[in-house]
């Protein structure tokens, strides 16, 4: 009879653990909920990534085509502009007029000419103006390209003398003509040497003398018609 006893105890005990087991089923479904989340965050996060890729290079194609633009716009002289400078801080540069090649500072730029300091060859150092128009060719060292800060796109570069960029070149040899200033005009291979008379849309009148003499009826001995086109230099003496 206690072995019968002992027996039902123990069946009893058996089944009292099985009935009082944990259920762990919300513990499974709270964790698959975590997972299902972090599933979502990885997702927005890659498409908040890609978003952003997207943007970064629609950004970039924007500035490429904007600085195609500003190149297929940029005229010669603003080219130039960007090695202007006083010279010992600006790149020299060697330019080509005429059969010349004349190694020069760029001082100072117009609409449509430069002042430039001359260094080279020595018969013709000295300060100069220099119409556009009359650049064969214009060689940049390496060494002056490494000097020069171009403006990005869309933004402008501030320069000395600002308001003579937009004085045209016939504007200049009118403001010579006004003052009676004695200057020599270099054209290929000739100098012409006396005051300007006046000057046309095209061309200008200058009366020959000698440097060291006032213009006088008495001290020209002719006058000349002089193309703007023709012109290399324009030198004060």
């Amino acid at each position: 009879m206690r072995a019968a006893q002992v027996g039902n105890h123990a069946e009893i005990k058996e089944k009292s653990i099985f009935s009082t087991s944990v259920d762990n089923s919300g513990i499974f479904t709270a964790f698959g909920s975590y997972l299902s989340s972090m599933r979502w965050e990885r997702l927005f996060q890659d498409l908040e990534d890609q978003l952003d890729r997207e943007a970064d290079a629609e950004l970039e194609d924007i500035a490429r085509d904007e600085e195609r633009l500003r190149i297929a716009r940029l005229p010669l002289i603003e080219r130039v502009r960007e090695f202007q400078g006083q010279p010992g801080s600006a790149p020299v540069l060697s330019i080509s007029v005429s059969q010349l090649v004349l190694d020069c500072t760029v001082i100072r730029c117009g609409r449509d000419w430069m002042l430039v300091q001359v260094h080279g060859p020595a018969a013709l150092a000295g300060t100069a103006l220099m119409p556009v128009a009359a650049m064969k060719s214009v060689r940049i060292h390496a060494l002056g390209v490494s000097q020069v800060t171009r403006p990005k796109s869309g933004e402008a570069s501030v320069r000395p003398g600002a308001l003579s960029s937009d004085i045209a070149f016939s504007f200049v040899l009118r403001d010579l003509c006004r003052r009676r200033r004695h200057v020599t005009l270099r054209c290929d291979f000739d100098e012409i040497s006396g005051t300007i008379e006046r000057v046309g849309k095209d061309h200008l009148d200058i009366a020959i003398h000698s440097a060291g003499l006032p213009r006088t009826a008495d001290a020209v001995s002719h006058f000349e018609i002089v193309p703007l086109a023709r012109i290399d230099l324009v030198q004060l003496t």
